[in-house]
């Protein structure tokens, strides 16, 4: 018979891996008998391994089995002649990693296997679920058994408690064995009290628990909030809040408590009652003193209690309007136009409103010079007189209840010079003649005298000898004239009163541009210039019309296929197209493979040509 010794599972170190292969025969007959020793520990330490199975077996069957004792040790008595083939010493069961050793010895009447590490049985590993379902009484948690650490779990839940790390000496549940989720359901909790939570797991070899999560039981009592303050006027203010949780008993009541006097106020204190159920709910302060700072906070019953939302702040008006200044307009040397807007009237009917100004005070009352409009909350408007020339003055709108009278932001403005305000307008063709004129917006506080326009080839034209002028009656409004001149020339409309006279603004345009033709097409107005002397190709085309400056335009450009059938459409009326020879004109828009769009100014076709043929040019701008 011949027998091995060797290790199965790992290669973990024993202190007998070193020994040779023996090989020997039972002496006396046979019926020799071999006492194996040895030592049983834990994998990588010195740590005995106490109660495991060690054995001779051969797979099916068991010649002997003994357990270690505490310190690891054990012994084997083995007959040699009764067993036959493959025996092995095996040391571990299921619960571990077991380690197999061949026969080794035979002969000798002890033999020593030394130490033998084998990977033992470990805690579980265990994780905590989330909390959920929190009351004042109870809440559920669980967790999940992810390794039994090769020893059966026996028992698993939470535990829990009030102070860190609960263990299963604390309240705990038990939730079944073995590996896999599990729930769990915590009771007999103490309201509006903070626990620590988590799972545990036990084997054979202890108890393993999960990480520590925390909660808070519920009070019991309803979960509110409280609004902002709204609407507030001298004498109430809206609030509310909202119930967003009965803790499992209904509401019994509901609203709002506010008070001046602590910033914490009860239901002993003032209060509204609302219909008692969850959600969101509206209640109205009244009877509040003006200006007056108070505490509001929304609260909700039910039979465990009363609770209440957070503290909210405000404070009334103090009965007086509100009222804002609009912007000054209009103005001119003896008026100008005011106004304003009574955005509250102070919780009491308003009895007068304007605006109220001074050359001499920088906040104006009703004590001087104002207007009195229609008594009213909203907008107005007021009209500002007698004002003096050149001055400095200062207005705010007011408004007045019975409490009194409030005032918006002051504005500040400077009369007219008592010069007249005139603006030119544009230059023009009309048939022949060049037009152009004025608009006068304000006569200063004096009658208009005279009234033209000034212009003439150089800058800032007036009304010396220098330049050419026109008269154009009196008074004010809008007047044209006529422009008798030629080229390039600078115009400004004039205004003459008993003061003096003012000039409007100068525009400057050679007149001979506005004898170019023009037409409409997409609703712009095009100006169109004279057709090139020669013909180009597309290139060269678009770079004339690019670098045309043309009447002091610099902007004129190549039209693309849909403005050139508009000309061609308009060509009488435009007229100057070239209609002998080579009668076609190059737009800007791309046909294909290299090719432009080109128009037959005679019959209208609409082709395309590459860029390299050559067709005549006609640049257009757009009127700004």
């Amino acid at each position: 018979m011949k027998r091995t010794l060797f290790f199965g599972i790992s290669a973990a170190v024993l202190s007998f891996a070193a020994l040779a292969f023996v090989a020997c025969e039972g002496k006396n007959g046979g019926n020799s008998i071999v006492r194996y020793a040895g030592k049983v520990v834990y994998a990588g330490t010195s740590t005995p391994f106490p109660n495991l199975e060690v054995k001779v077996t051969n797979g099916d069957k068991i010649h002997c089995l003994e357990h270690t004792n505490a310190e690891g040790q054990f012994v084997l008595t083995v007959r040699i002649d009764d067993i036959n083939g493959d025996y092995y010493v095996l040391a571990g069961d299921s619960t571990c990693l077991p380690k197999r050793v061949n026969l080794p010895g035979f002969g000798q009447e002890q033999f020593d296997l030394g130490t033998i590490e084998v990977e033992g049985p470990s805690l579980p590993v265990v994780t905590t679920a989330d909390v959920g379902n929190i009351t004042d009484e109870t809440a559920a948690c669980g967790g999940n058994v992810t390794s039994d650490g090769r020893s059966s779990v026996t028992a698993r839940g939470v535990c829990w408690a009030k102070t860190e790390y609960p263990t299963v000496n604390d309240a705990h549940t038990t939730n079944g064995t073995g590996k896999g989720e599990f729930q769990s359901h915590m009771t007999n909790l103490e309201a509006g009290t903070t626990y620590y939570v988590r799972a545990y797991a036990t084997n054979r070899m202890g108890t393993a628990y999960g990480e520590q999560l925390t909660f808070s039981s519920l009070t019991g009592l309803p979960q509110v909030t409280t609004d902002g303050v709204t609407k507030i006027s001298a004498t109430s203010a809206t609030c509310g809040g909202s119930v967003a949780a009965n803790s499992g008993y209904s509401v019994l009541a509901r609203g709002i408590c506010w008070s001046d006097k602590t910033a914490t106020p009860t239901i002993s204190n003032e209060h509204t009652e609302e219909v008692a159920t969850t959600g969101h709910f509206t209640s109205l302060m009244i009877g509040l003193e003006r200006n007056t700072t108070y505490y509001v906070r929304a609260y909700a019953v039910n039979e465990k209690g009363t609770n209440y939302g957070e503290t909210k702040t405000f404070t009334t008006l103090n009965g007086l309007p509100v009222v804002t200044t609009a912007k000054v307009t209009n103005i001119k040397t003896t008026t100008a136009t005011c106004g304003g807007n009574v955005t509250d009237n102070g919780g009491y009917a308003i009895t007068a409103r304007g605006i109220c100004w001074s050359s001499t005070i920088s906040t104006p009352t009703t004590e001087n010079s104002h207007t009195n409009e229609v008594a009213d909350n909203g907008t107005f408007s007021s009209l500002m007189t007698d004002l003096k020339a050149s001055t400095t003055y200062y207005v705010r709108a007011y408004a007045t209840n019975e409490v009194g009278t409030s005032y918006g932001d002051c504005q500040v403005f400077t009369s007219g010079n008592g010069m007249p305000v005139v603006t030119t307008t544009a230059i023009t063709k009309s048939g022949s003649s060049f037009l152009s004129g004025g608009y006068i917006s304000d006569d200063g506080g004096s009658a208009v005298t005279a009234r033209g326009i000034c212009y003439g080839s150089f800058p800032h034209p007036d009304l010396s000898s220098t330049y050419k002028h026109t008269s154009d009656g009196t008074g004010t409004g809008y007047y044209t004239s006529v422009i008798n001149s030629s080229g390039l020339i600078y115009v400004r409309a004039y205004a003459t009163n008993a003061n003096g006279t003012t000039y409007g603004n100068e525009i400057s345009i050679d007149l001979s541009y506005l004898s170019l033709p023009t037409f409409v097409f997409n609703n712009k107005t095009y100006r169109v210039a004279p057709t090139a002397s020669s013909t180009m190709t597309l290139e060269n085309a678009i770079n004339y019309c690019e670098g045309l400056t043309l009447y002091g335009y610099s902007d004129w450009k190549l039209p693309t296929k849909e403005e050139l059938y508009q000309m061609y459409a308009l060509r009488a009326e435009i007229g100057g197209f070239i209609t002998y020879s080579t009668y076609s004109y190059w737009s800007s828009s791309y046909s294909s493979y290299s090719s432009y769009y080109y128009v037959d100014i005679i019959n209208g076709e609409v082709r395309s040509l590459t860029t390299s043929n050559k067709c005549y040019v006609r640049p257009i701008r757009i009127e700004k």
